[in-house]
């Protein structure tokens, strides 16, 4: 290729991406196959291209071409690190984990395809090395705050919960408005029994995001300890209407209902958490205990429940 067309292309490919970013992706998509046309094989139109099939949703099209622009030129470890995040989110976690390794293999340095091995790692369970990959990732750039939450997710997936919390409260400095970070950080203060400050926290992101699930049920679930049973229910209702098809809220929403000696409230609250979830051996026994309780007279016995919210999310 000629030093002027090799130009030509290098400006081509920055306008398509230039259009990508501002969400023109057939703009972009119709400049991608200029330098095609005449170099079929161009590993960095193939590249720009995956990224743009991505973005529309085109998972399997934007793995292969990225498969494609490796066969070209495999010395990229950014498109190595692509490869394993799309990889990652199409659920096949070993191709995202090989793909991954040799991103950071070919660049130690490249922050984001350590953080995206973490990822992937913490997805297949390898919570010690997503640890290890998230830790790399701060080493190149101190203040990547997706990296403090993931580590946070991988040291709480540990038990190493005090970790976890310094953690997400890294990267809540260095991104204050991440959601996810005060998910994750009121659970992680849920489960060692720091209920005010698991309070505060999920306030303080339910001022950000008021009709967060995730949020609510985990300001209920702090409430609920420090005898604030009925404001907790309140709040339990409220997350029921941001998200009806939320099992688990119905679960914990019948759990409390049991406790306060409501009966009537938790069969229906019960019988929605089954209807939702009936393979779900806690919401099983939950609804055996409820009709336990309509039966029985005497004092109201309280369901054995795990209060634990639903599973960690990532940025």
């Amino acid at each position: 290729m000629s030093e002027e067309r090799s130009r030509s292309t290098v400006r081509q490919l920055a306008a398509a991406e230039q259009h990508r970013q501002a969400g023109r992706l057939l703009a972009a998509e119709d400049i991608c196959r200029g330098p095609l046309r005449e170099t079929p094989s161009h590993p960095g139109a193939l590249h720009l291209l995956g990224i743009i099939a991505h973005d529309a949703g085109n998972a399997a099209v934007a793995i292969d071409l990225l498969r494609r622009a490796i066969a070209a030129d495999a010395s990229q470890a950014h498109y190595f690190a692509n490869l394993g995040e799309m990889c990652r989110l199409s659920g096949r976690l070993d191709e995202a984990v090989a793909a991954g390794r040799r991103a950071t293999a070919l660049n130690p340095d490249h922050a984001q395809a350590w953080n995206n091995l973490g990822i992937a790692l913490y997805d297949r369970g390898e919570f010690g090395e997503a640890e290890a990959c998230c830790r790399e990732a701060l080493r190149v750039v101190p203040g990547l705050a997706e990296a403090y939450s993931n580590l946070g997710n991988a040291l709480r997936a540990q038990r190493k919960l005090g970790e976890a919390v310094e953690a997400y409260g890294m990267a809540l400095t260095l991104k204050p408005d991440s959601i996810f970070s005060y998910q994750n950080l009121g659970t992680t203060l849920r489960e060692q029994r720091r209920f005010a400050e698991a309070v505060a926290v999920s306030r303080k992101g339910l001022g950000l995001r008021s009709d967060d699930a995730s949020l609510l049920n985990n300001l209920a679930l702090a409430l609920s300890p420090q005898g604030k049973g009925a404001e907790a229910v309140t709040v339990l209702i409220r997350s029921t209407a941001v998200d009806p098809e939320n099992g688990k809220t119905f679960f914990y929403l019948a759990s409390l209902l049991l406790e306060l000696g409501r009966i009537e409230e938790a069969r229906i609250a019960g019988e929605k958490a089954l209807a939702l979830l009936p393979t779900d051996l806690e919401i099983m026994r939950l609804t055996h205990w409820i009709s336990v309780r309509r039966a029985a007279s005497g004092p109201v016995q309280t369901a054995p429940a795990d209060d634990q919210s639903s599973g960690l999310t990532t940025p």
